[in-house]
C-alpha cells in the first residue's frame, strides 16, 4: 500500500491520491467489520489467482466498499467540478470499479491494488466529467 501510494503521489494530482487514500482507509477499512457483522447469509467466493485458493467475500462488505468509495469519489469530483448528474454518475462508476478491484484482489494485496488503481480510475473519470 505504501509503495503504491508513494508512486501515485509522483504520477497523479494530489486530490486523486487523497481520494485513493481515503478510499482505502474508509471503504476497505469498513468492509471487513460490516461483512463480519452483516454478511453471514450473503457470502460469495472469488478465486484467488495468486494463492490458488478461494476468498470469501460478502455482499454487505462489498456494498460498503462501493458506497463509501462512491461518497469519497463524489466529494472529490463535486468539490473540483461541481455537483451534477455527470459527477454523480462518475462517482458511482468509481464506487463500482473500486468494489470490483477489492473483490477480485488476491488476499493481502487489496490495499496495494486499490492505492494503485483508484487514481487511474479517477483520472479517466475526470476526463469524462470535464
Amino acid at each position: 500500500f505504501n509503495l503504491a501510494l508513494s508512486a501515485s503521489t509522483f504520477l497523479f494530482p494530489m486530490d486523486m491520491v487523497r481520494a485513493a487514500f481515503y478510499t482505502v482507509a474508509l471503504a476497505d477499512g469498513l468492509a471487513e467489520p460490516v461483512g463480519l457483522r452483516f454478511g453471514a447469509g450473503n457470502t460469495f467466493r472469488i478465486r484467488d489467482p495468486l494463492w490458488k485458493r478461494h476468498n470469501t467475500k460478502s455482499i454487505a462488505g462489498s456494498s460498503t466498499v462501493m458506497l463509501v468509495a462512491f461518497a469519497v469519489g463524489l466529494a472529490m469530483l463535486a468539490g473540483n467540478h461541481g455537483l451534477s448528474v455527470t459527477t454523480i454518475a462518475a462517482a458511482l462508476a468509481y464506487g463500482v470499479v473500486t468494489a470490483v478491484v477489492e473483490a477480485l484482489s488476491p488476499r493481502g494485496l487489496d490495499n496495494l491494488l486499490l492505492a494503485a488503481a483508484c487514481p487511474v480510475v479517477l483520472s479517466v473519470l475526470v476526463r469524462v466529467v470535464v
